[in-house]
């Protein structure tokens, strides 16, 4: 789901940046400088030459072999980050690679992360995954959360790891918080300070591993699994993260299409039944048009975009759904909020719906109803745009 939500962000992007180049097509490979910032939206996408400013990338397959100046906002099947980053690096993909330096820090989240030995993080790093190894530097905090983990590098300050199984094989020079069903601590694991931990068995051998501080077995940090899989994670930290990511995207649909909503949202529910129709002929009919537009070469690129488009507004239907629902509420109540009251009743509306939606059989009805509801209101709106005659100047 993150993947499609930074492909939002990079089609957004250019609307607040200056000096940008941006690129789009099925295969882009940048072999000359580019003094500046540089988006680009392909299939496969390979950086040969630096980029001298901010760059923000999403594609099939990504590898960046030269230098980057500033940050990059990386999003892919699979990402390879080949070249020294100035700033920070904000990624997330199935696979991704890192083995270059990054100058600030690493945010990122994925399918199975690696980063290689000789690859050095001068900030700080924020992962979670699926699969995580780490084998290089990271020179700042380092905090993770993983179904599996394993350190084989070096973390220089204080390391925060909470997964499924831990194995630990490197150094940390700083305080340590392990939690995780199975922590596994290898022969040349090495804690410079002191280690609070919490897994099934209570007693962990660390041996000699532990230099100067000592193993503190806290049952606080247990993991307890299901707790919020009713919202969409299994853990607190995923909790979070999720959340964290539900609110951005709450604020730039509201920034960017704010009057939409609202006017959606009165729609939604004065024209109920004329909306979910719309909403289940949008849902229906987009998919026979794109196998329609398939059959022939020269609609097969318009026909990749929609898919794209489509799969995008699929992944953001709760939020969609949520920001029409909270707009019909705040104008039947006459609160009218402002930007951000709107936004945390947003949130709150949001895990409500979800957990109203997750009944068995009656929740997913629910779902697709509303949602076709939703849809179909954005759709009654905009055509009812299209129909008002022009101002004359």
């Amino acid at each position: 789901m993150k993947q499609y939500f930074a492909l939002l962000f990079l089609f957004l992007s250019p609307l607040f940046a200056q000096g940008q180049k941006t690129l789009a097509g099925n295969t882009i490979i940048v072999s000359e400088a580019v003094n500046g910032n540089l988006y680009i939206s392909a299939g496969s996408i390979t950086i040969n030459a630096p980029v001298r400013g901010d760059l923000v990338v999403a594609g099939g397959t990504v590898i960046i072999n030269d230098s980057v100046t500033d940050d990059i906002m990386a999003i892919g099947g699979t990402i390879t980050i080949n070249g020294y980053t100035g700033g920070d690096v904000r990624t997330g993909g199935g696979e991704i690679f890192i083995k270059k330096n990054i100058g600030g820090d690493l945010v990122i989240g994925g399918g199975r992360i690696h980063i290689e030995n000789g690859a050095t993080i001068n900030g700080g790093l924020l992962a979670g995954s699926g699969e995580i190894e780490m084998n290089g530097i990271v020179k700042g905090d380092m905090k993770a959360g993983s179904g599996t983990f394993k350190m084989n590098g070096t973390a220089m300050h204080n390391m925060d790891c909470r997964a499924g199984d831990i194995f630990i094989n490197g150094t940390i020079n700083g305080n340590a918080v392990l939690a995780a069903q199975n922590i596994n601590i290898g022969p040349t694991a090495a804690f410079q300070q002191n280690v609070r931990y919490w897994s099934r068995s209570k007693q962990l051998a660390f041996g000699n591993t532990i230099k100067n501080g000592e193993a503190i077995y806290d049952p606080n940090l247990e993991i307890k699994s299901g707790r919020w899989a009713y919202i969409g994670s299994s853990t607190v930290l995923g909790l979070l993260w999720y959340l964290g990511t539900v609110f951005i995207f709450i604020l730039l649909v509201q920034y960017f299409f704010g009057k939409t909503i609202a006017d959606a949202g009165a729609i939604a529910f004065a024209k109920s039944l004329k909306s979910v129709g719309y909403g289940l002929l949008f849902i229906v009919l987009v998919p026979i048009g794109v196998v329609l537009m398939m059959v022939t070469i020269v609609g097969i690129p318009l026909a990749i975009l929609i898919v794209i488009l489509y799969a995008m507004l699929l992944l953001l239907a709760n939020i969609i759904t949520s920001s029409v629902i909270t707009s019909w509420i705040n104008s039947r109540s006459n609160k009218k909020w402002g930007f951000w009251p709107f936004a945390f009743a947003n949130l709150g509306i949001f895990i409500v719906y979800r957990l109203v939606t997750i009944t068995p059989f009656f929740g997913p009805t629910i779902m697709f109803i509303v949602t076709c509801m939703a849809f179909g209101a954005i759709l009654i709106n905009v055509r009812m745009r299209g129909k008002r005659p022009l101002a004359t100047i």
